[in-house]
């Protein structure tokens, strides 16, 4: 049914705040206000203007910029005025780009809405922005669509969804994308929970809050985009370095090749066969002495020492080196050999030396010089099953009968080094 007589109006027309005040015949720009409040009409056809009783023709007598009216010519002083800021009275149709405001929403058009309160369907539909522009997804589509959404990062199949346990373990896990649907219907995210996207190359996290704790799964690893496996978690928590590891760029000593060093001075002949005994040599006056035992070109001769294995040992074989040095100045070759045995707690010293191993050395230059033979092959040392800590007595001897140690004169040892393995970084 049509209205009867004048129909109401639907636009909104506000009468403007007296600016005659203002008129002095020079000032031709002023600020438009109703109730003491800006306002910036849409453009200049929108507002009736009167200059001292006459009627002003919008765009030629005045112009519009944001809530400033200026004049083409400046009123006069003592001019009246009086302005009217018109409604629509037709139908807004639709509105200009770039025009609604977040003024002009109401506050509850989301917020107000009601809760969702259980899992989410795959009918159910997500707002997303594209690149600005507001678009919406069925749930179900999500993964298919998530690669190519306009992001920043683009969410792809193969990446994960990081959520942070609300409950008191503070625990962070994860969720495939593919599975989020399944994820949000069930009870695996809560109020109190925090979402992360990363992507699969695993690069996508640039910052994280602080966690209570960070669970990597059984085997898992952690590293850089470099080194994808530089730290290896077990199953059961043993954590494996692919490099050597450091604290504040300097290295932590780690189980591995250690070197033992026994001096000349600290063997004796043996009972049988003995070499000769320790002696004293001089170089120079007042240069270093050298603290050696001296092993015959011809009889096979022997020197003992014992040491206490470090409780780091391993209990595999070990290797050694010989120092040795010369009477004179030869070029023929000397066979050294090295054997050994250990005793645990309880068990009888006499015992049989395990197989000795040799190394062949060159004399290279002249007498005095220090040589140092090549790194034997592997010692293993006889006796029950090695144990930390245990005492292990070794021979050393020049192999004088193999007919290869052709060297006339006497071989004079320094000492030996001894190479061993360990388990542990310490022996504690």
């Amino acid at each position: 049914m049509g209205y009867v007589g004048t129909a109401p109006l639907s636009g909104d027309y506000r009468k403007l705040d007296d600016i005659s005040s203002g008129f002095n015949g020079s000032t031709t720009g002023f600020t438009l206000q109703v109730g003491s409040v800006n306002v910036t009409p849409p453009k200049e056809t929108t507002l009736l203007i009167s200059v001292g009783g006459i009627l002003q023709e919008p765009v030629s007598a005045y112009t519009l910029s944001g809530s400033t009216i200026t004049f083409t010519s400046p009123p006069e002083s003592g001019a009246d005025f009086f302005g009217v800021m018109l409604g629509d009275t037709m139908s807004i149709g639709t509105p200009s780009d770039g025009t609604i405001t977040a003024a002009k929403v109401e506050d509850t058009f989301i917020s107000g809405q009601t809760e969702i309160t259980s899992g989410l369907v795959a009918a159910d539909e997500l707002l997303y922005s594209d690149g600005g522009t507001i678009k919406k997804v069925g749930l179900d589509n999500f993964v298919e669509l998530a690669p190519t959404l306009a992001t920043e990062d683009a969410i792809a199949n193969g990446d994960y969804i990081l959520f942070l346990d609300g409950g008191a373990s503070g625990n962070m896990n994860k969720e495939a994308v593919h599975d989020l649907a399944t994820l949000f219907a069930g009870t695996g995210l809560t109020a109190t929970n925090s979402v992360i996207a990363v992507d699969a190359a695993q690069t996508g996290i640039t910052s994280v809050g602080t966690l209570s704790s960070l669970v990597i799964g059984d085997a898992g690893t952690i590293g850089s985009a470099s080194d994808t496996d530089a730290m290896a978690i077990s199953a059961g928590g043993v954590v494996n370095f692919t490099q050597a590891p450091t604290v504040a760029s300097a290295a932590i000593k780690t189980a591995g090749v250690e070197d033992m060093w026994i001096p000349a001075a600290a063997m004796t002949p043996t009972e049988t066969a003995g070499c000769e005994g320790i002696a004293s040599v001089e170089t120079t006056a007042g240069r270093p002495d050298m603290r050696v035992l001296d092993f015959d070109a011809s009889t096979q001769e022997y020197a003992q020492f014992s040491v206490a294995m470090p409780k780091s040992w391993n209990g595999s074989t070990i290797t050694a080196e010989f120092y040795w040095t010369t009477t004179a100045s030869d070029t023929d070759a000397c066979i050294w050999a090295i054997q050994g045995l250990t005793v645990s707690n309880d068990e009888t010293i006499d015992q049989v030396y395990g197989t000795a191993v040799t190394v062949t050395d060159n004399v290279i230059s002249g007498a005095e010089e220090v040589l140092i033979s090549p790194t034997t092959s592997a010692v293993t040392l006889a006796g029950g099953t090695p144990a930390a800590g245990d005492l292990a007595f070794f021979q050393v001897y020049r192999d004088a009968d193999d007919g290869s140690d052709n060297m006339a004169e006497d071989a004079r040892l320094i000492g030996v080094k001894i190479h061993y393995t360990t388990n542990a970084a310490t022996d504690a």
